[in-house]
């Protein structure tokens, strides 16, 4: 997370605000964290020449350091040639072998709130999203009095890769990433420019993590989300994708409970008693204390919960499409996946 600076000039009348591209690229040199500690609270550092002797903001003498190590740079506990050495290192290795970015989400509700396409689902379920036995995104209430809640989640990207991963209320970046910025209490993972794949916001104190934007693909399913809509999809054998959407009210959980959850066809036909050839309707079967069920593209809304349905919308259409309704105009996602219009 980058430290907002107040903005002077040098003596050469160079402001002390970085441009975003430069900015862009120093994060990206420096695999989104501190060069020499990996945190993921950092500033933009001038290595050489300092911010006071410098012409240009020039990205390959700028490192991102956190300020525990600016503040050993000042006291001359850690000196600019190991920072310089740090940097060139980190900017050279394969991203695969640079220690992650690491840094806190800093929440203090005892039920950390967690919400998702315009539904708070935390505390009345701990799981939002488990793919066949696997739990993507996870809320363990405080168990003590004065304990914060717990968040973890892995998160990926439109071709399956990880991008980040909560554990236990720390965020943790992949350096395979073309940017990770983390602004306040808003984070943002870009696939490239102008192309957003998920973008967090923690509201405090005691408020919701708030997941803004998803783009997810995770083996054959897909979810894109944004911070008033979601849609969940099944990828089908010609690669083209069923596409799920519902307003959701969940009254209730049992332990085993998941907001979103994707199971095979037979395992939904067996709790349902409903087999997936049988099916006429391509939409959800509520089937009381157990779910909204699509027993022929493997998904379930509210599984092992009490809920309400309403607005619910299916059908087969082209990611790019969704991606552009989701994000311009949420509000008609639904008749857009119904309708193609």
């Amino acid at each position: 997370m980058e430290l907002i600076q107040v903005t002077t000039k040098n003596r050469h009348g160079l402001a002390r605000s970085i441009p975003s591209d430069v900015r862009r690229k120093v994060r990206q040199h420096s695999r989104f964290g501190c060069v020499h500690c990996r945190a993921g609270l950092y500033e933009y550092e001038h290595i050489e020449p300092a911010f006071v002797d410098a012409h240009i903001h020039d990205p390959d003498r700028i490192c991102c350091l956190c300020p525990n190590c600016h503040d050993q740079v000042t006291k001359k506990q850690l000196s600019k040639s190991q920072v310089s050495r740090d940097y060139a290192a980190t900017r050279s290795a394969d991203p695969r072998s640079v220690l992650p970015p690491i840094g806190p989400m800093n929440l203090d509700c005892a039920t950390a709130p967690l919400r998702i396409g315009g539904v708070t689902y935390a505390p009345t379920v701990g799981t939002l999203l488990r793919y066949h036995g696997v739990d993507l995104i996870q809320v363990a209430n405080g168990e003590q009095p004065g304990e914060p809640a717990a968040i973890s989640a892995v998160f990926t990207n439109d071709e399956g890769r990880e991008t980040l991963r909560l554990e236990q209320n720390a965020w943790v970046g992949s350096c395979s990433n073309w940017d990770i910025e983390v602004v306040g209490p808003r984070l943002c993972v870009r696939r490239r420019l102008g192309e957003i794949a998920l973008a967090l916001r923690w509201e405090q104190p005691g408020g919701p993590l708030v997941v803004e934007h998803l783009d997810m693909r995770y083996e054959d399913a897909h979810v894109l989300v944004h911070e008033d809509a979601f849609a969940v999809g099944s990828y089908l054998r010609d690669g083209s994708i069923w596409w799920m959407t519902a307003g959701l009210h969940l009254l209730g959980s049992n332990p085993q409970g998941a907001a979103i959850e994707f199971l095979t066809a037979e395992e939904l036909a067996a709790r349902t008693g409903i087999s997936a050839p049988d099916q006429a309707m391509a939409g959800p079967t509520i089937v009381g204390g157990q779910g909204a069920f699509v027993p022929r593209y493997g998904i379930c809304l509210g599984s092992g919960c009490n809920l309400t349905i309403r607005d619910w919308a299916c059908g087969t259409r082209a990611l790019p499409d969704m991606r552009r309704v989701i994000l311009r105009n949420p509000a008609e996602l639904a008749r857009f996946i119904s309708t193609g219009g």
